[in-house]
């Protein structure tokens, strides 16, 4: 009678459809967490974060570089509507660097917030 020789190691004990299957539940998973996170909705817009996006796109649109507001802005609510304002620093093309006050008039749709006016004054 000859025994069977033992295998070597806590690894070669696990079922071999065990130490396929598990590599690839673990890829299918972080493939899965991956594609949501890519597909998610941005976070929930704020009359600040509309404010910040809309003036950035009008200062980047009119060839201004470097725009940066201030950390914190200053939201009001009037007429119905939210008032946000601010300071925002920006390059213009011939590269001489501004500073000017930022308002903006954010108004709330159903779930959807639209900026009506941004306005610069220095």
């Amino acid at each position: 009678m000859s025994a069977e020789p033992q295998p070597a190691g806590w690894f070669a004990r696990i079922p071999l459809w065990l130490r396929i299957a598990a590599p690839v539940i673990v890829v299918a998973v972080v493939a899965i967490i991956v594609a949501v996170a890519i597909a998610a909705p941005p976070t929930p817009a704020t009359a600040e974060s509309a404010c910040r996006a809309a003036a950035t796109d009008r200062l980047e649109g009119r060839g201004h570089t470097a725009v940066e507001l201030a950390d914190s802005l200053e939201v009001a609510e009037a007429d119905g509507a939210q008032r946000v304002s601010g300071t925002v620093t920006f390059v213009d093309d011939s590269g001489a660097t501004h500073h000017a006050l930022v308002r903006c008039v954010v108004r709330t749709e159903g779930d959807a917030m639209r900026v009506t006016s941004v306005r610069f004054f220095d």
